[in-house]
C-alpha cells in the first residue's frame, strides 16, 4: 500500500521576515558595539569648516603639545605700569570634574620656585572657572578662583589676565557671537595686600602643558604693560574681541612686550622667539614665521 504524504505549507514569508529580524538582526545590534570596542578604537572624523574667524591659528592636534617662548624674562608686570595678558584659544574638549586645564603659563611647580603666574580653566560640577596663580619668588599670593563663565567647546574665546594698580588681579573672558555680537564677562577679582610681581625665569607656555588635557587651536596671543590701563582696559578688551588680530590704537609700540597675532612670531618690539613643542616626537620644533 502506498502511503501518502500530506501536504503541507511552509511558513508564510512575513513570518520568515520576523524570524530573521528576532535572530539575526537584534542580536547584531545588541552585540555589535561590544565586539567593536574589544578589537578597534574607533574615532569620528568630521569635515571640519573654514575657521574664518581666526584663519592663522596654531591647531594643537596631539594632547601635550603647546606653544613655547623661551626667552620670557620681560613678560612680567614693568615698575609703576599695569599688565595684561590675553590668549585666544578654542578647545575641543573641556576639563572634566576635578581636572585643571592650563591655558598659559609662565610657572612650574616642580622646580620648587615659588614666582610666576599661569592662566588655568577647572569645572565643578556643571560649571567651568577660570584660576590664576599669581605668586612672586617669596611665596606671596598663590592660586585663586573665579566666578562661573560660559565657555563651548569647539569655540573661539579670548581670556585675559588683568593685574592693575599694584593690588588687583582679575580675569575676562570674551567671544564673538555666531549674530556678530561681542561678549565680555567679567570673571570677578581680588584685591591684594601688598604688591605681588611675578619674576622668574621660566618660559612662557600656552597649551596645557602640566596635564596634557588642551587639544584644540591657539590663536592671537599678547602681553602688554601701561601706565593707568585699566582705566581704558574695557575699551581695549573689546576692540580684541571685534578684531583679534589687530591692536586698538591706545596701545602703542612702547606698550607692547609681546606680540603674536598668528601664534608663529612675534611681530612686537623684542621679536620673541616661538616654538611648537610636541612632546609626542620628543623634541621641538620651531615654526617659521
Amino acid at each position: 500500500m502506498m502511503r501518502k504524504w500530506a501536504s503541507r505549507k511552509g511558513p508564510s514569508y512575513p513570518v520568515l521576515i520576523a524570524l530573521f529580524l528576532f535572530f539575526f538582526i537584534v542580536p547584531v545590534l545588541t552585540l555589535g558595539p561590544v565586539v567593536r570596542s574589544l578589537f578597534f578604537s574607533e574615532t569620528v572624523i568630521t569635515a571640519q569648516p573654514a575657521d574664518n574667524f581666526i584663519a592663522t591659528a596654531i591647531n594643537i592636534a596631539g594632547r601635550g603639545a603647546f606653544l613655547k617662548v623661551p626667552d620670557a624674562t620681560q613678560l612680567v608686570p614693568r615698575a609703576g605700569e599695569d599688565f595684561l595678558a590675553i590668549a585666544w584659544l578654542k578647545i575641543q574638549d573641556l576639563p572634566k570634574q576635578g581636572q585643571r586645564m592650563f591655558l598659559m603659563s609662565r610657572f612650574d611647580a616642580e622646580s620648587g620656585k615659588k614666582g610666576g603666574y599661569a592662566v588655568a580653566l577647572s569645572r565643578v560640577l556643571e560649571s567651568m572657572r577660570p584660576e590664576l596663580y599669581w605668586s612672586d619668588e617669596h611665596g606671596h599670593g598663590g592660586w585663586y578662583t573665579f566666578s562661573d563663565v560660559s565657555i563651548l567647546p569647539g569655540e573661539w574665546f579670548m581670556v585675559a589676565l588683568t593685574y592693575y594698580t599694584d593690588h588687583h588681579l582679575g580675569v575676562f573672558v570674551g567671544s564673538y557671537e555666531a549674530d556678530g555680537r561681542y561678549r565680555l564677562q567679567n570673571a570677578g577679582g581680588y584685591y591684594l595686600n601688598q604688591s605681588v610681581v611675578p619674576v622668574n625665569t621660566f618660559p612662557l607656555k600656552v597649551g596645557s602643558v602640566k596635564t596634557g588635557l588642551f587639544s584644540g587651536s591657539v590663536g592671537p596671543v599678547g602681553v602688554f604693560s601701561k601706565p593707568d590701563l585699566h582705566t581704558d582696559l574695557k575699551r581695549i578688551l573689546k576692540n580684541l574681541i571685534k578684531e583679534p588680530s589687530s591692536l586698538p590704537t591706545v596701545l602703542e609700540e612702547k606698550n607692547v612686550i609681546f606680540w603674536s597675532p598668528d601664534g608663529k612670531s612675534d611681530i612686537g618690539p623684542q621679536n620673541h622667539e616661538i616654538r611648537l613643542v610636541e612632546p609626542i616626537k620628543l623634541k621641538s620644533n620651531e615654526i617659521k614665521g
